[in-house]
Formats: C-alpha cells, sequence, structure tokens
C-alpha cells in the first residue's frame, strides 16, 4: 500500500475514533442541558404555584378575619336582642304574678279562698321568675367579661 493510501485510512480512522468519542459527549451535555431547562422550569413554576398558594393563604387570613368580625357584630346583636326578649318577658311575669297576688288579695278580702290552682299558679310563675332573674344575671356577668376580654374595660359592646 501506497502511503497517501496509509494517509488517508489512518485518517478515517482517527476521524471515526474522534466522532465515536464525542458523539456521545456532545448529545450527553446537550441532553444534560435540555434536563436543567426542565428543573429550571419546574422549580420556576413551584416558585409560582407556592406564591399562588400563599396569597391564597393570605386572602383567605384576611377573609376569615374580616368574617370573624362580622359574627362577632351578629352575635352581640342576637345576645343584646335575646337578652332584651329575657328582660320583657322578666317584666312581664313580673305584672303578671303581681295581678295574680292582687286577685288573691280580693279573693281573700271578700271572704272566699283561692284556689289551689291559683295558688299553684303563683309558686310556677315565682319559679319561671327566679329562673328568667337567674338567667338574666348569667348574662349579664358573661357580657361584662366579654366586654373585659375584647378591650380591657368595661364598655358596652
Amino acid at each position: 500500500m501506497d502511503t497517501a493510501a496509509v494517509i488517508s485510512l489512518v485518517t478515517v480512522i482517527v476521524m471515526a475514533m474522534f466522532t465515536s468519542v464525542t458523539a456521545p459527549l456532545i448529545i450527553a451535555h446537550r441532553t444534560e442541558r435540555m434536563h436543567k431547562e426542565d428543573r429550571e422550569a419546574d422549580w420556576a413554576h413551584q416558585d409560582e404555584a407556592a406564591e399562588r398558594a400563599r396569597q391564597a393563604a393570605c386572602d383567605l387570613a384576611a377573609t376569615q378575619k374580616e368574617t370573624n368580625v362580622k359574627l362577632d357584630v351578629i352575635h352581640v346583636l342576637v345576645n343584646g336582642t335575646m337578652t332584651a326578649a329575657m328582660q320583657s318577658e322578666y317584666d312581664a311575669v313580673t305584672r303578671e304574678l303581681s295581678m295574680m297576688k292582687e286577685v288573691m288579695d280580693l279573693k281573700g278580702a271578700s271572704g272566699r279562698a283561692p284556689a289551689a290552682e291559683a295558688q299553684a299558679a303563683i309558686t310556677a310563675t315565682q319559679g319561671k321568675l327566679a329562673e328568667l332573674a337567674a338567667a338574666l344575671a348569667d348574662r349579664a356577668s358573661a357580657q361584662t367579661a366579654a366586654n373585659e376580654r375584647a378591650d380591657g374595660g368595661g364598655t358596652a359592646v
């Protein structure tokens, strides 16, 4: 074989070896770069999702705080209305008991004995009056404690 053919053959062999070594390296480098870009895109997506979740949590906390404030207002209104209704019932039962006793006194003054049912009704009404008085006292002390917890003082809510 002549020298030119040998040089040509060696050149082909060297190029084949160079290509067989460098081609996988180039492909590996390109693949790694693509994976790195994918990871970075995934991290960016995760950061965006985390930011959206953080914002949603902040919005939820603000909404919850607003809802709690509104519920506190509703609670105060309902409690105030309920207390007023109980006070009104207490006043009505007090008047009813007073009238029942007055009728009993009039019957006694006219010489007639009061009926056993009337005496039982007075006893039951006195019990109802005591229940209402205790419930109103409990509500007043609970409201005082709530006011003190709410603002450190005794101001009405």
